[in-house]
């Protein structure tokens, strides 16, 4: 009995290792393809999603028409929330400060949108837009050069040129 008892325990502190591990992320994407694949055609479709336009015919205000529409902008919504965090993946981490900053404020914000989106107001989702805006801008303004310069390893392109939520496209 005792050498049963002392072959179960050895088996039992054998095995204690080797359970389940946690699933290994892996980034498979630059910080580029992520930017241009995902982050800026959700941000994209918010920004479209609210507008207001003056011209000499009047003011002409754009927002969803329908459930399905509000729909699909508070799915761009979480989907840039939620994307944001890929940034955070090893290989796109940047720093423990500034960057993470950004990705999480950048979640915050869309999270924003899509609790507009949800709550079907124009308003609300304008002001979220415009949050989303400003974080992009201040990112890019401390990290765009970095990062192309660690991809490209010489002199950055210029930041393609996105107008302002609202703003009519060039």
């Amino acid at each position: 009995m005792k050498k049963v008892f002392f072959i179960a325990l050895y088996v039992s502190i054998l095995s204690f290792g080797c359970g389940p591990s946690e699933p290994e992320f892996k980034a498979v994407a630059t910080t580029q393809d992520v930017m241009e694949s995902l982050v800026a055609h959700m941000a994209q479709e918010i920004w479209n999603s609210v507008s207001i336009e003056i011209d000499k015919d009047g003011v002409h205000e754009h927002k969803p028409q329908n459930k399905e529409e509000w729909q699909e902008v508070g799915y761009a919504a979480r989907g840039l929330a939620e994307s944001a965090s890929l940034f955070l993946y090893e290989g796109r981490l940047e720093d423990r400060g500034d960057w993470v900053k950004y990705v999480n404020q950048l979640s915050d914000t869309a999270m924003e949108a899509a609790k507009a989106a949800d709550d079907q107001d124009p308003e609300a989702l304008m002001t979220a837009g415009g949050n989303i805006y400003e974080v992009c801008t201040n990112c890019h303004m401390d990290y765009l050069e970095k990062v192309e310069l660690k991809r490209t390893g010489g002199i950055p392109e210029p930041a393609p040129a996105i107008p302002a939520p609202g703003a009519p496209p060039k």
